[in-house]
């Protein structure tokens, strides 16, 4: 019976040799090399954080799409390799990110706006909002938004932009809802068209109607992706009478006008 069992067990270890040669190499290995080769060509102490953050982004995402596509025999050497190197890269991504902020970098801040849209909900986001909460980076992003005021610059647009979202999220600082709204004023009026979707969020936030619908009226193509669903116009519209609609309406059109 035991050399019954023997011939039958070495039939299948053969069988399963000629099945795994017939299907080729490990493509766990060559995931691996690709998503290392990867992140090597973005790293070095020359390479701008912003641009080795999108390079790894855009390797990531193509990892991840052959991690879900694939569906043959070497799904556990796979699983295993995809979940190491995506978690790999998203370090490399991102590790560079808090210094770069520190030090008031302008590809890092608009990373950190992205980041902290309305609708980023990937693991990338997440960790970033995790670093800009950080007190440390919170604080410094307010310093440098306040060393930048009255400045029209990308810098200062972005800084503001971010200093405001802490302050108003209370993120790693003190809320102070009123600066914050300051910080955005200032953003919008150096040219920051994404403001008006922060804004109109923020006036939604405080039951302020009137506010938010004036600056959803401002949110125009691509801002608008950064609007929660209550800070869209359609659902202000239904709070606010014909009238008062109107007069906002009118006011939208001066760019001087803030708030109302």
């Amino acid at each position: 019976m035991r050399g019954k069992v023997k011939v039958v067990w070495m039939a299948t270890a053969v069988a399963m040799v000629s099945l795994l040669t017939a299907c080729g190499p490990d493509p766990s290995i060559q995931l691996r090399a690709n998503a290392e080769a990867a992140v090597k060509r973005q790293m070095g102490k020359d390479v701008d954080p912003a641009k080795s953050f999108t390079g790894i982004r855009i390797a990531r995402e193509s990892v991840a799409e052959q991690c879900d596509d694939y569906n043959g025999i070497y799904h556990f050497s796979m699983q295993k390799a995809c979940s190491e190197e995506l978690e790999s890269m998203k370090a490399a991504a991102i590790g560079p990110l808090p210094d770069a902020l520190l030090a008031g970098n302008v590809g890092a801040g608009r990373i950190a706006i992205g980041a902290l849209s309305a609708n980023a909900t990937d693991d990338l986001s997440e960790d970033i909002r995790n670093i800009i909460a950080r007190p440390e980076v919170a604080t410094s992003i307010v310093s440098t938004a306040v060393s930048l005021d009255g400045q029209v610059t990308d810098q200062a647009r972005t800084y503001e932009m971010l200093a405001a979202a802490v302050l108003v999220a209370g993120q790693g600082v003190p809320v102070d809802r009123v600066r914050g709204v300051q910080l955005y004023d200032a953003a919008w009026s150096a040219g920051e068209t994404l403001a008006a979707a922060m804004l109109a969020n923020v006036y939604v936030q405080g039951r302020d109607s009137v506010n938010a619908y004036l600056w959803s009226l401002r949110c125009t193509d691509s801002c608008r992706a950064g609007l929660t669903t209550e800070a869209a116009r359609v659902a202000l519209e239904r709070s606010l009478d014909p009238q008062t609609l109107s007069n906002i309406q009118q006011k939208a059109k001066d760019q001087t006008v803030l708030n109302l």
